[in-house]
Formats: structure tokens, sequence, C-alpha cells
């Protein structure tokens, strides 16, 4: 069953090959294009301070010490964010084109319109689904990986030194769960763009579908880490082919998991209601 997802989402990627490299790479070049626009002001100070002096470790102080540069570092942040919140708007914007994928035919403008249209909407459930996998990140995989540099920076004359074993156990044992825990909340922006829940709700569909499917979802994750990490064993092409192959294929795989099982649930949710209504009017008569 897993992989009949991986199996529709080869075949609509390869219908729609140019329109999804297309939306792949206008979120990239958005995505970097702010951050390198936002770095260049200290790029430039810093080559002004290099070239004036012959003494780089001077040039370097002078260059910390200016006031310019904290701007720029703030100019730099600033740039990172805004970068970040609307990469998250066009990659929502762009499983809504992996859906009518699916269907048929897709189209880029169908991510630039998503994007605008479902932009609060599509930032919100990003930021509460963020915020509980931060919380889950901070009770589960921060206590033990602090002890493990508490360990490490008070062993630090000892270049041979490993830390403690129930310390490394309790980090992976922690970050293991983490994952677990956080998978309910990877089909969000289907939920958002494809269900057209608000914010809270579209974390709640998320949760709720993989609760649901839980192993068959996480199946569906463990086949496609499988596959980026074999992929990744190439130099370089590998690389080019997760970027271009292996994440829009996922991508769509993920929405076609979405689609078949929020539809089993309406589907379920309508004979419900059904039936619900149908002892309403017989007790009311």
């Amino acid at each position: 069953m897993v992989a009949e997802y991986l199996s529709k989402s080869w075949n609509a990627y390869k219908k729609n090959f140019w329109q999804i490299i297309g939306g792949l790479l206008i979120i990239t070049l958005v995505m970097f294009g702010i951050i390198i626009i936002s770095v260049l002001p200290m790029i430039a100070k810093l080559i002004g301070y290099l070239s004036a002096s012959s003494n780089m470790q001077s040039a370097l102080f002078q260059f910390l010490m200016d006031g310019g540069v904290q701007f720029s570092a703030a100019l730099l942040v600033t740039g990172v964010i805004i970068a970040l919140i609307i990469s998250t708007a066009l990659e929502a914007g762009l499983v809504k084109m992996f859906a009518d994928a699916l269907k048929g035919k897709t189209e880029i403008r169908t991510m630039l319109s998503t994007a605008r249209e479902k932009f609060w909407t599509i930032l919100g459930a990003n930021v509460l689904a963020g915020a509980i996998r931060l919380a889950l990140f901070l009770a589960l995989v921060f206590p033990p990986l602090m002890a493990i540099w508490y360990e490490t920076v008070f062993n630090v004359s000892n270049p041979f030194y490993v830390p403690a074993i129930g310390t490394m156990l309790l980090f992976y044992g922690g970050l293991i769960i983490y994952m677990l825990l956080a998978l309910p909340f990877t089909l969000v922006n289907q939920a958002v763009v494809v269900g057209n829940y608000r914010a809270v709700e579209s974390v709640k569909k998320s949760f709720s579908i993989v609760k649901k499917n839980y192993l068959q979802f996480l199946g569906l994750t463990v086949l496609v880490s499988i596959i980026v990490l074999l992929v990744s064993l190439v130099p370089v092409l590998g690389s080019l082919a997760n970027f271009f192959v292996v994440t829009p294929v996922a991508g769509l795989a993920y929405t076609a998991f979405y689609l078949a099982k929020a539809q089993n649930s309406g589907k379920v949710g309508t004979v419900k209601r059904k039936i619900a209504r149908g002892r309403k009017k017989k007790r009311s008569k």
C-alpha cells in the first residue's frame, strides 16, 4: 500500500515535471536571493576593512567593533526570517500544486496564488506546529544534549573522552521518541491548502489523520528516508537527484496519502452524520 503512494507520485511527477521543477526553483531562488541581499552590506564592510589593513587580525577586530556591523547583522537576521516566512508560504503553495498534479495537471501560478490567498493561515498553522515540535525537542532531546556538552567541556583535556553510555542512550532514545511524536504534524500544509482548514484545525486534522494511520505513514516516511539516504551516497549527483526528484516525489506521496485518508475520514463522517440525523427524526416522531 505504501509503495502505491510513491507509484502515483512518480506518475504525477513525470506528467508535471517542468511545472514542479519550476516551483522548486522559484522557492529556492526567492529564499537564497533574500538572504544574499541581506548579507551583502556586512560582506562589503568586511572587504573594506580587509583591503584597508595589511593585518588581518586588526582588520577583523575593527570590523567587529564597528557599530554598523551590528546593524548589518540585524539586517541579516531580519532577511533570514523574511526568507523563511515567504518560503514556508510558497512550500504550502507547492503542496497545492502536488494535489492538482495527482488529479491531472498543475500550474506554477497555483503555488503563487495559494501562498498569497492563504498566507496568514499557512503561517499560523506552521508556527503552531513548529511550537509543538520545539516543545517536544526541549523536553526529550535538549536535556541529554546539554548533558553531553557538559561532560565533554569538563573533560576537554582528555582527547579520547567519550560521553557516558547512559547519556548517549538518553540522547538517541529521546531523539527517536521525538521524531515519532513529531510525525503526526507532517501534513499541516496539506490540511491548510487541500482541506481548506483554518490554522488550529489544520494541526488537529494532520494529527488525526496520521494518528489513525500511524504505522502506514511511518512506513512511508521510513521508505522515503531510506531512498534519500541511498541517493545521498552518490557524490554531487545524489544531492541534485534528492533536490529535483526525491524531494518532490516525497511531497507528492505525502499529499496523496492525505487525499486518500482525508477522503476516507470524510466518508465516515458523512455516514455518521446521516445516522445521527436519522435517529433524531425517529425520536421526534
